[in-house]
């Protein structure tokens, strides 16, 4: 067996080298990315290592010359209109919208592309057959109709007869005068365009047409005003033998008829004048394209995958080399499940125990076996003793039939045309968005259609702004010829992006910027800089040399690789100064390396208190330097030189003394580039100011730590260079992936395994593999987590993870999350202070004090309270609350506490959860300063008690805050993961800065899986259809009958009068308040306010008794003078009346939607419900309508009345007693009207003259007792007053609501505002309840009927309902709901007056319209199985409802409110929850790179000279250390004493020789002035004679 292997092993090695060795190594390889997912495993006691290959999205290839048959129709008829547009843009864009709306763009262009005929170019605009297109100037004839239009829009009537003043006519004849030969000329043209045209277009005849048309109604318009104004027509002037402008006017008039008639003929619609075309075979110019036999869509195959892949992998422990051979890939292999595929009955179904089985080609990507056998799995025998691996790297090359030039075409072909697009990103583009950061916006759908139709169709990668592009760049790269790049990607999206010649020209300014400061005259130094400068400039770039595209949604680059050690020996032939640089860059990359190990930070290292810090560290790496720093420098002869150690290549650079400046570190501030970002501006002046500071930033970072750009750079020069020379040649195709640091997981095998499968219904495994279980303990735990929903599994998971991730040892607890009930508790308690608006240092400061406060409670041996102890932790930590009173009469304060937070921080570091507080306190508390205080002034230490009680108190603190930090960070991963960016941001920012709003915590709440029962009680009134003369009778007739049956009568309700009659006698009256007209509206609504009401009554008992001078005192219950008490007094109702009043102002008017909530299904229903949600077509608007008009008319009147008594008293010297009557009548009417603040007091000394008999009888005599007189008349002014201003409320009530319904009068009021005006001539509280009908909702009648018999049923409709359990039932729900508890205490109230309760039927509907009459929801069921989805309304005085069928077909219609609502969730028995696993997922990505591998030694010829595999895996090796190289970044270099003496490169001073009487040192050249962003600074102006010094 083992021999088998062997020689099946060394076959498959020899295959895959031969492979390669067919390739020369001047040509470079193009190697994909492929996924790889790994396993070990054991079978047949030998440990083996699975790779699984899948290929990326890149390798996928949809695309098939042949079209459906309506698809190579839809291309000849694009063709075919854009022939017919005739070189008009518009019109021909016109065609591929058209054909755009029916396909997908990428789709379109694809039809465009394969339909187009060969020859099309020239009929082009300017090609040798357009006169063969049916209109040669069509573009001009559209043109020209606008121009029409334009010219008319020119001449307006003038009906004001203006006159120019320069010339003397009128305006309107200049106007036609300058106008009508330029339409003249415009309609020439068109009729001479169409004249030798046999068809016109319908789009073309249409517009001509509606021009023409236009221009006839004009002229008519014109001709017409000539004729109503005759001196216009016959208006000629001074040398004018007839009037120019009417007889142009009236010639013009009639060719335009000429014209129209001879336009009658020759319309042709679009379709028709295509059919011409398509059904004579002479016209057929489209090329011959394979008709698809099916409509299915594409299978994805790959024409690029290897004949067979290989793995190399280096195991950690011995550094050995292992490498194994995959068996051959099948040529046909299918990527996807294919519907077509006969062969195969069902490709894939669910088995009984779950399991996915899948059947055909495309088995091996869900079958590890079937994979291993086509080639996509390897399977490597390893030592049982191998747990680690450095790297796993797969490699494969593809054996190309038809060449590989051939098969890349066509792949990016296919991505740009089926199922997704190529897009050339612009640079900088971000794959992953962060906030404020980079933003990638692609492109719109309209710049896609406008963009595929240029590239299509105009063929705009022809332009010469293609030449430089970045797409052009690519297709070069890859040995595409200019035919090829046209054909490929000179059609991608964005493939005129020039991003790359952009940099180019940028560093080139950039460098000549630096480039100009170095002064001196030196042959060497030139040489150096010239070449460095050439180099940068055309081949270095920080963003890479090639740009990123991107295939649908995923972004990819080309990398090109070598192995740059190698490199050196191939550069013998090139410039001295490129080898020297390929070594000076070698030798950088080691120090790299050294610094790279030193202080990289990777994932293995996030671990401890100091995680955090180091996450951030890495997540805070950017792509290029985000600030810059300038920094002083000072050069002097007194200063002392170091001794440099730099490297060969910058030797000449230390000569001239480009070095020795000395900078200042501290001695630095932040430079904004300003000057640089102007230099880039100043060559691209259409930039913009972020990629101009980008370009500036990277060109900086260059000369810092970008080292990697510049071994990108020399492979840019061999492609650009070395490869220009000759003809490019074609990578060679194949492919890569890689896993870095594979380990496997360590397990144990379960002793019960035999149980567990059998328990899980495990299917029979091979004989040849184990049949175990296994407990992981390694990295994986293998654990799981249950959680209430998958949201909380998934939030848990997160938590769960980090703990793992960040733990040092079983000790470290830091990250550890405690959400106990009683820390919940803790925590919940906190943040609904904190939501309140206190601080949480505030909060625990009270936390402390008031355990400090308590503390005799805890302990039996407390010497004393602890409450001394709390001022004098105030003064060690504290803390001043500022609160605000609510109420103005007390003013605002400041209040000391202890602060919590500072408390807590100031052991948090120190204690570092190493035990518990309260013990690390009593061992560590004489290091604590602030205990030492707190001992000195109160002797805490000697009390042990006292001490031991304090450090409990603290220890509850820490505890209590550490509860709130968990539950925070609980519920920011809880939104996180749920999606809630803001309220995350909001809790991240709390955490950070303890400021801003927080949410409440929603990781607390179980999701249950239940029935939604929606409930809601209302309450069925007898609706009136008289009105009486009352305001709020009118406005609300229902609400008064209801309000009488539930008080009972108003004449059985009384209040009582006491008075006093002018002899001093008193007199004791009852009176009912039906006696003096009140309704029970009226005493529902005015009793609310209880002095207007006493006032009220007081007033109209005195009209209807004719007491006016006497003084009454109203009483409310039954004094003991009244021996008659029957009946019930005022104060007996009140609380019934104002529990009824609560009742009414808090429930909603009820509507039918109340009844049925869902519309009904037909679409007649739906129509007329579609534009009213607030079901207004079931209100009857008429009856609202009138109630308005009623109560405004009443309004009106007492207005009127109003008025004239006013009027009326407008000149007399006082007021009489009739008058005054009159007077107290009104205002008694205004009060019933709601003006409640329009009623004095009654004052019976306003009487002052009365009349019996025709004779005035003074009260006071106006003679003898003037000055009692006058006080009375002022006193009746005073009355008047407040008369006038009651009138003027009354007035602007009736302006108010006209205005309401004014507004909309046109189209009709709604009930919204006719309720709303009501309530402006009422009250605003004042409840309106519209009459509303079900023949909407239930426009079925035997819906109707059945609703009707339910509400005749009652409660006995529903089998697990009777009187008890409903009873029962209202008691429960009115503890809980307001509406309930007030109708609950009205029954009761109404109970104990022996008042009989209403009647009451349930309506119950499910899915918003269907009646269930079985059993009701809102009591238990016995079957779980009856429980669903149901809306519920209870209804009191179902009996006085109206029956909903008529057989008149009349609409009935009811009245009522709903008094509460509410939702009840019924929670099933059995819920579902979420659980998570925590396992070792393949989540291992493909690289969104392709690598181009050149091969070091490319420049060597010879037949022998070919690819070798260790040629590969160097390049691998290489790549691989390139990558880890990259994290290196500036604050690295800086920081380090041997690179921080000669990086950055770049300075920004003057290097210029020094004169020539300078005295020689061992540095020749110094700058010229020490200058940091063109500042001059001094070092010898900061200390004393420095000035002698300097010179």
């Amino acid at each position: 067996m083992a021999l088998t292997t062997f020689t099946t092993q060394y076959e498959k090695q020899n295959a895959f080298e031969r492979v390669l060795s067919d390739v020369l190594t001047r040509t470079p390889l193009l190697l994909f990315p492929v996924r790889l997912e790994t396993h070990f495993r054991n079978r047949n006691s030998q440990k083996e290592l699975c790779v699984r290959i899948f290929p990326n999205e890149i390798f996928l290839d949809y695309l098939t010359d042949s079209l459906t048959r309506q698809e190579i129709e839809d291309g000849k008829l694009f063709w075919l209109q854009w022939f017919i547009a005739s070189g008009s843009p518009r019109r021909e864009y016109e065609a591929w919208q058209v054909l755009c709306r029916k396909y997908p763009l990428y789709r379109a262009a694809w039809i465009c592309r394969t339909m187009r005929p060969k020859e099309i170019d020239k009929f082009r605009p300017g090609g040798i057959l357009y006169y063969r297109r049916p209109y040669q100037n069509l573009k001009g004839i559209d043109d020209a109709c606008l121009s029409i239009k334009r010219h008319l829009s020119f001449i307006h009537i003038d009906e004001k007869h203006r006159i120019d003043p320069y010339t003397g006519e009128y305006i309107f004849e200049r106007q036609i005068r300058k106008n009508i030969d330029d339409i003249k000329n415009q309609l020439s043209f068109i009729e001479r365009e169409l004249l030798t045209c046999k068809y016109i277009v319908d789009y073309l005849y249409d517009n001509v047409q509606g021009t023409v048309s236009y221009l006839r109604e004009r002229l008519d318009a014109f001709l017409a005003f000539y004729e109503k104004y005759p001196y216009y027509a016959d208006n000629a002037r001074q040398m004018e033998l007839w009037d120019v402008d009417y007889t142009m006017i009236r010639s013009f008039s009639a060719e335009v008829d000429d014209f129209i008639s001879r336009m009658g003929k020759g319309r042709i619609s679009l379709n028709e004048m295509i059919q011409k075309y398509l059904h004579d075979p002479k016209h057929n110019i489209f090329p011959g394209i394979k008709e698809k036999e099916t409509e299915a869509p594409d299978m994805p195959v790959s024409h690029i995958l290897p004949n067979r892949f290989m793995v190399i992998g280096e195991e950690a422990e011995s550094k050995k080399i292992i490498t194994w051979y995959g068996n051959e890939i099948p040529s046909n292999l299918e990527i996807g499940f294919n519907p077509t595929d006969e062969t195969v009955e069902l490709p894939y179904r669910i088995d009984g125990n779950g399991n996915l089985i899948v059947n055909g080609r495309c088995k091996w990507m869900v079958d590890y076996d079937e994979a291993e056998r086509v080639g996509m799995a390897v399977t490597i025998p390893i030592d049982h003793r191998i747990q680690r691996f450095n790297y796993i790297y797969v490699l494969g090359f593809k054996q190309a039939d038809l060449g590989d030039l051939r098969h890349l075409i066509d792949l990016f072909n296919s991505h740009n045309y089926a199922y997704s697009r190529i897009e050339i990103l612009k640079a900088g583009t971000p794959t992953n968005h962060v906030e404020n950061g980079r933003k990638y916006m692609p492109v719109g759908y309209e710049d896609e259609m406008r963009q595929r139709y240029d590239a299509e169709v105009e063929d705009c990668y022809q332009s010469p702004t293609h030449n430089r592009s970045d797409a052009r760049k690519i297709a070069s790269i890859l040995g595409f010829s200019d035919d090829d790049y046209r054909n490929s990607w000179g059609r991608v999206l964005k493939a005129e992006r020039c991003e790359d010649e952009n940099t180019r020209v940028a560093y080139k300014a950039l460098w000549n910027y630096f480039r100009d400061k170095v002064k001196i005259k030196d042959r060497q130094l030139d040489r150096l800089l010239d070449f460095v400068g050439d180099f940068m400039v055309n081949h270095v770039r920080a963003k890479g040399n090639i740009a990123s595209f991107r295939i649908d949604n995923l972004p990819y680059g080309i990398l090109p690789v070598t192995d740059f050690l190698k490199l050196d020996d191939d550069l013998r032939n090139a410039d001295p100064l490129l080898r020297g640089l390929n070594g000076f860059l070698v030798a950088m990359a080691d120090e790299w390396k050294r610094l790279r190990k030193k202080r990289v930070v990777s994932s293995e290292e996030l671990k401890g208190n100091d995680a955090d810090r180091k996450y951030l560290e890495m997540a805070g790496q950017a792509p290029y330097s985000i600030s810059h720093l300038k920094r002083a420098i000072i050069d002097s002869p007194l200063l002392p030189k170091e001794n440099l150690e730099l490297p060969p290549y910058l030797r000449r650079l230390e000569e001239v003394g480009h070095f020795y400046p000395w900078g200042i570190s501290n001695l630095t501030e932040k430079e904004e580039l300003t000057d640089l970002i102007g230099v880039v501006k100043k060559v691209l002046d259409k930039i913009s100011d972020e990629d101009a500071v980008l370009l500036v930033r990277e060109f900086l970072d260059l000369f810092t730590h970008r080292l990697d750009a510049w071994f990108s750079g020399e492979l840019d020069y061999i492609l650009n260079e070395q490869f220009g020379r000759q003809e490019r040649p074609v990578p060679k195709i194949g492919a890569f992936g890689w896993v870095f640091n594979l380990e496997e997981n360590k397990r144990t095998i379960l002793n019960d395994s035999s149980e567990i499968i059998s328990k899980m219904r495990i299917p029979a495994r091979d004989s040849n593999e184990s049949g175990n279980i296994y407990r992981m303990s390694g990295k994986d735990k293998a654990e799981f987590i249950l959680a209430p929903s998958i949201q909380h599994a998934l939030s848990a998971c997160a938590l769960r993870s980090a703990y793992l991730r960040t733990k040092n040892s079983d000790l470290d607890s830091h990250m550890c999350v405690n959400l106990s009930s009683m820390r919940a508790r803790q925590a919940l308690r906190i943040l609904q202070g904190v939501r309140s608006g206190i601080s949480t240092s505030a909060l625990l400061g009270a936390d402390l004090e008031r355990y400090l406060h308590e503390a005799y409670r805890n302990g039996r041996y407390m010497e004393a309270e602890m409450d001394r102890y709390i001022y004098p932790l105030r003064k060690l930590f504290p803390l001043k609350v500022e609160l605000e009173t609510e109420d103005r009469r007390a003013d605002s304060y400041s209040m000391q506490l202890i602060s919590g937070e500072a408390v807590i921080s100031s052991i948090l570091d120190k204690w570092a959860y190493q035990e518990s507080v309260s013990s690390w306190l009593e061992k560590n508390r004489n290091t604590l300063d602030w205990y030492v205080a707190l001992h000195a002034e109160t002797g805490i230490d000697t009390i042990h008690a006292h001490r031991v009680s304090l450090f409990k108190g603290i220890e509850r603190l820490v505890d209590s805050y550490d509860a709130l930090n968990d539950l925070l960070l609980s519920e920011g991963v809880h939104r996180f993961i749920q999606g809630d960016m803001d309220s995350f941001s909001a809790i991240t920012k709390f955490m950070v800065d303890g400021n801003g709003s927080l949410p409440p915590a929603s990781i607390l709440d179980t999701p249950m899986e239940h029935v939604v029962v929606s409930h809601k009680v209302g309450v069925l009134m007898q609706h009136s259809e008289n009105y009486i003369a009352t305001a709020f009778c009118a406005a609300e007739p229902s609400v008064d009958g209801w309000i009488e049956e539930m008080v009972g009568s108003l004449s059985t309700i009384f209040f009582c009068v006491q008075r006093c009659h002018e002899d001093g006698v008193l007199s004791w009256h009852k009176c009912s308040l039906a006696e003096i007209g009140m309704h029970p509206v009226e005493y529902l609504y005015l009793s609310e306010y209880e002095t207007t009401f006493t006032r009220f009554i007081e007033a109209a008992w005195r009209l209807k008794n004719h007491c006016f001078r006497e003084k009454v005192k109203v009483f409310w219950n039954f004094p003991e003078p009244i021996s008659d008490k029957t009946g019930i007094s005022l104060a007996d109702t009140e609380f019934l009346i104002s529990k009824l009043r609560m009742l009414i102002l808090r429930s909603s008017a009820m509507k039918a939607k109340d009844w049925i909530p869902m519309p009904p299904n037909n679409s007649a229903g739906k129509n007329e419900l579609k534009n009213d949600p607030d079901d207004e077509q079931s209100i009857d608007i008429e009856d609202l309508k009138l109630r308005y008009k009623y109560v405004l008319d009443l309004y009106k009147s007492l207005h009127l009345s109003m008025s004239h008594q006013i009027l009326s008293l407008k000149s007399v010297r006082y007021i009489a007693d009739a008058d005054l009557i009159k007077m107290w009548d009104s205002l008694v009417k205004c009060v019933s009207y709601g003006l409640v603040n329009s009623l004095p007091t009654y004052n019976p000394e306003l009487s002052l003259v009365s009349e019996v008999e025709g004779v005035l009888i003074f009260k006071i005599d106006p003679v003898l007792q003037r000055i009692e007189f006058d006080k009375v008349v002022q006193k009746q002014l005073d009355f008047l007053s407040t008369f006038v201003v009651a009138a003027k409320s009354v007035e602007n009530r009736i302006q108010q609501a006209e205005n309401i319904v004014k507004i909309t009068a046109q189209r009709g009021s709604s009930s919204a505002e006719y309720i709303k005006a009501l309530r402006v001539l009422t009250l605003d509280s004042f409840k309106i309840f519209p009459k509303f009908t079900m023949d909407v909702m239930l426009p079925d009648v035997k819906d109707r009927m059945a609703c009707d018999a339910l509400l005749q049923n009652g409660i006995g409709q529903y089998s697990n309902l009777d009187f008890d359990s409903f009873e029962d039932w209202q008691t429960e729900v009115s503890e809980v709901y307001g509406g309930m508890n007030l109708w609950h205490d009205v029954d009761m109230i109404r109970s104990a007056l022996g008042m009989t309760t209403p009647s009451v039927s349930i309506l119950q509907v499910k899915e918003g319209r269907e009646i269930v009459g079985d059993e009701w929801l809102g009591c238990s069921v016995e079957d779980e199985g009856d429980l669903q989805n149901v809306d519920s309304i209870v209804l009191y005085g179902a009996d006085t409802a109206s029956k909903l069928y008529s057989r008149k077909g009349e609409r009935q219609y009811n009245v009522g409110f709903v008094i509460d609502s509410w939702i009840e969730y019924i929670p099933y028995k059995k819920q579902t929850a979420g659980l998570a696993f925590h396992c070792d997922q393949p989540d291992n990505e493909a690289p969104q790179t392709l690598l181009l591998a050149i091969h070091p030694e490319f420049s060597k010829s010879g037949t022998s000279e070919h690819w070798k595999l260790k040629d590969v895996l160097g390049l691998l090796d290489t790549t691989r250390f390139m990558l880890m190289n990259r994290a290196v970044d500036p604050d690295m270099i800086y920081s380090d004493p041997y690179l921080s003496q000669f990086l950055p490169l770049l300075s920004n001073f003057e290097l210029e020789n020094l004169p020539p009487y300078f005295p020689i040192t061992s540095c020749a050249f110094r700058p010229k002035k020490s200058l940091v962003g063109g500042r001059r600074f001094d070092i010898f102006d900061q200390f004393p004679g420095g000035n002698l010094l300097r010179n």
